[in-house]
C-alpha cells in the first residue's frame, strides 16, 4: 500500500526530485509574478525624449511659448525620463534603437497656429509622436500613453491661456459699461441744466417780446427748438442708460475672475470608483499564474517519476491505485501548502478570503495532480503529450490576461469548457472579494467532477495494466 512512499525512501536522490519538483509552482509564480509585481508604477524610469522646436507667437498682444510651458510643467513631473531636446537627430536615433520608449516632437510653429483659434478659420497645432512597438509592444503602448497625455496637457494649456484672455476682456468690458454709465448719467444732470437755463432764458425772451416782437420772437423760436432737442438727447440717453444698467444687473451675478476662467477650461472632475481593490498589477495577475504553475508542477511531476510503474512485488490493483494515490495526495498538498504559505507570507498578497482561497489552490493542485498522472499512467508519453497540448490550449482560452472577448471564436469556445478558466475566476474571488458570473462554488464543483472522473479512470487504467502487463512500460 505504501509502495511508492517506500520507493522514495529507498532512492534519496528520487526524493530530493520530489522535493524540487514541488518547489517549481513557487519557483514559477515568484519569477512571474515578481517581475511584473508593479510595472506601472516604475515608469518613472522609461525614457520619453521630447523635441521642443516652438517659436512661441504673440497672443493678445502678449508673447507665448506654448512648448516652453509644457516642458516647465514636464520638468515637474516624474511619471517618466522626460529627456528634452531642441534638435530632433539624437531623439530619433533613441526612438530607433529602443533607448527611448516614445519620440514626441512640438512643431515650431505650435503657438503660432494656437493663436489663431478666434480667427475665421482657426488651425490646429500638430505634434510629432513615434513608438518602436517591434522593440517592445508594451512599453511602446505606455509611450503612447505620455503622448496622449502631453497632447491633453499642451489642449489644456490653449484653453487656459484663451479663457484667460476672453475672461480678461470681459472685466474690461464690463469696468468700460459701468463708465459709461456714469458718463451717461452725468450727461443727463448736464442735460438737465441746459433745459433748465433755457426755460429761463425762453421766460425771459417773453418779458422782452413787446419791445422787438419780430427779433426777439426769432430768437424765442430757436430757443425752444433747443430745449426740445435737449429733451430729445436726454430721452435717448436716459433709454440708453436703462439698457445698460438692464444689462449690467442682468450679468452682475456673472464673475469672469481667474478661477472662473480656470474651471471653464477644466469644469469636470472624474471620480472613478472600484468595485475590488486591487494594490497593483502583481496581485491582479497572481491568479492566472498560480493557475498555470500547479498545472506545470503536475507535468514535471509526471515527467520525472514513474508513475506508471508498479512498485509492488506482488499483484494487487487496489494497494497500487492506494499507494500511488498516496503519493500524488501527498505530493500535491505539500506542493500547494508551499506555494499558498509563499503568496501570503513573502509577496503578502492581500487576500479576502483566505480560506477559500487555500482550499481551491488545493484543490486544483490535486485536479492537476490526478488528471496529468491518469493521463500518463493510461498512455505514457502520448499521456504527457496531451497534457502539455492542455496547458497550452488553457494558457489561451482561459481569460488569465485579456477579457476572452478580444480572443478568436476558437479560444472563446474552449473558455467555459477548460477547468483554468473556473480556477482563474474562483481564486480572483477569494483573493478580491466579489462573485463574478463564474461564481466560486461553480469551480469547487467542477474540480471535484474532474478528481473524481480521474480516480476513476486511474483506478481502471491500473486494472487495464495488470491485465495487459506490457502497457507498465508505456511511460
Amino acid at each position: 500500500m505504501f509502495a511508492d512512499l517506500k520507493y522514495l525512501k529507498q532512492h534519496p536522490f528520487q526524493l530530493v526530485s520530489m522535493i524540487a519538483i514541488a518547489l517549481i509552482p513557487l519557483i514559477y509564480s515568484a519569477v512571474f509574478i515578481g517581475s511584473m509585481w508593479n510595472p506601472y508604477n516604475e515608469t518613472g524610469s522609461l525614457t520619453v525624449d521630447i523635441v521642443n522646436k516652438d517659436d512661441g507667437a504673440k497672443i493678445n498682444g502678449e508673447h507665448i511659448n506654448i512648448g516652453n510651458k509644457l516642458e516647465d510643467k514636464l520638468k515637474k513631473n516624474d511619471k517618466f525620463n522626460w529627456q528634452f531636446h531642441k534638435d530632433s537627430k539624437a531623439a530619433k536615433q533613441n526612438i530607433d534603437k529602443g533607448k527611448s520608449f516614445a519620440y514626441i516632437e512640438i512643431p515650431a510653429n505650435t503657438s503660432k497656429k494656437a493663436s489663431t483659434l478666434l480667427d475665421e478659420q482657426p488651425e490646429k497645432a500638430n505634434i510629432t509622436v513615434k513608438t518602436n512597438p517591434g522593440y517592445n509592444y508594451i512599453g511602446a503602448n505606455i509611450g503612447g500613453q505620455s503622448a496622449t497625455g502631453i497632447q491633453q496637457k499642451l489642449s489644456d494649456e490653449i484653453r487656459s491661456t484663451y479663457t484667460k484672455e476672453v475672461f480678461s476682456n470681459m472685466k474690461k468690458l464690463i469696468a468700460g459699461n459701468e463708465q459709461t454709465i456714469q458718463a451717461l448719467d452725468d450727461m443727463n444732470n448736464a442735460e438737465q441744466q441746459l433745459i433748465d437755463g433755457n426755460q429761463q432764458v425762453q421766460a425771459g425772451l417773453e418779458q422782452l417780446k413787446p419791445l422787438n416782437p419780430n427779433a426777439v420772437g426769432q430768437i424765442a423760436q430757436g430757443n425752444t427748438q433747443v430745449t426740445d432737442g435737449l429733451a430729445s438727447l436726454q430721452e435717448n440717453n436716459e433709454k440708453l442708460n436703462n439698457n445698460l444698467k438692464a444689462n449690467m444687473q442682468q450679468s452682475s451675478d456673472t464673475h469672469f475672475e481667474e478661477k472662473n476662467a480656470e474651471y471653464v477650461a477644466d469644469p469636470i472632475n472624474m471620480k472613478q470608483q472600484d468595485v475590488t481593490e486591487v494594490e497593483n498589477y502583481g496581485q491582479s495577475f497572481a491568479p492566472y499564474i498560480i493557475a498555470v504553475s500547479l498545472f506545470v508542477g503536475a507535468i514535471t511531476f509526471s515527467a520525472v517519476y514513474p508513475v506508471g510503474k508498479n512498485m509492488l512485488t506482488r499483484n494487487s490493483v487496489v494497494q497500487s491505485f492506494i499507494s500511488k494515490f498516496l503519493l500524488f495526495l501527498i505530493q500535491s498538498i505539500v506542493t500547494s501548502a508551499i506555494l499558498t504559505l509563499f503568496l501570503v507570507f513573502v509577496f503578502q498578497i492581500e487576500i479576502d478570503d483566505i480560506v477559500r482561497f487555500t482550499f481551491l489552490i488545493v484543490l486544483w493542485g490535486l485536479a492537476s495532480m490526478f488528471l496529468v498522472t491518469t493521463l500518463t499512467t493510461l498512455l505514457g508519453n502520448v499521456g504527457k503529450f496531451l497534457a502539455l497540448m492542455l496547458l497550452i490550449l488553457q494558457l489561451g482560452s482561459s481569460e488569465g490576461t485579456f477579457p476572452i472577448e478580444t480572443s478568436n471564436g476558437f479560444f472563446q469556445f474552449l473558455n467555459p469548457i477548460l477547468p483554468m478558466t473556473y480556477v482563474i475566476k474562483g481564486i480572483r474571488e477569494s483573493i478580491f472579494g466579489f462573485t463574478g458570473a463564474i461564481p466560486y462554488h461553480d469551480a469547487v464543483i467542477y474540480l471535484i467532477i474532474l478528481i473524481v472522473v480521474s480516480l476513476i479512470v486511474l483506478f481502471f487504467s491500473w486494472m487495464m495494466k495488470y491485465k495487459f502487463p506490457k502497457t507498465q512500460t508505456l511511460d
